[in-house]
C-alpha cells in the first residue's frame, strides 16, 4: 500500500478506527496532513511517510490484532516522526486533522 495515496490512507484509518482508538488515528491523520503540506520539506515528508507506511502495512513488529498493545508500535512510529518534524506542524494542519478525526468518529 502506498501511504502517499489518499485512498490507501483513509481506507486504513477507517478500518482501524474502533480497534486502534482515537489517539492512534489522530496521530496518523496529523502525520498525513503535515506530509501533504507543500511547505513541509522533503526530508520531513520522508520521515512522516515512513511512519505512515508502517501504519498502513498489514505486517508489523507487534501485530495489530493483539488487544491493548496491537497499535502501540504504530503510535510510537507516528509520534516519533511527528516529534522530529514538529517545526512544520501548523495550527491549520492540526485543525484539519482534528476535524477529520471528529468526522470519522462521528
Amino acid at each position: 500500500m502506498d501511504p502517499t495515496d489518499p485512498a490507501a490512507f483513509w481506507t486504513k484509518a477507517k478500518a482501524v478506527l474502533r480497534q486502534a482508538g482515537e489517539a492512534v488515528v489522530l496521530e496518523a491523520t496529523k502525520a498525513w496532513y503535515v506530509a501533504q503540506d507543500p511547505a513541509t520539506p522533503t526530508h520531513a515528508k520522508a520521515m512522516l511517510y515512513g511512519a505512515l507506511t508502517y501504519f498502513v502495512l498489514p505486517t508489523d513488529a507487534v501485530p495489530d490484532a493483539l488487544p491493548i498493545i496491537g497499535f502501540s508500535d504504530d503510535l510510537a512510529a507516528l509520534s516519533a516522526a511527528l516529534y522530529a518534524t514538529n517545526t512544520w506542524i501548523t495550527p491549520g494542519t492540526l485543525d484539519q486533522a482534528r476535524a477529520s478525526v471528529r468526522r470519522l468518529f462521528g
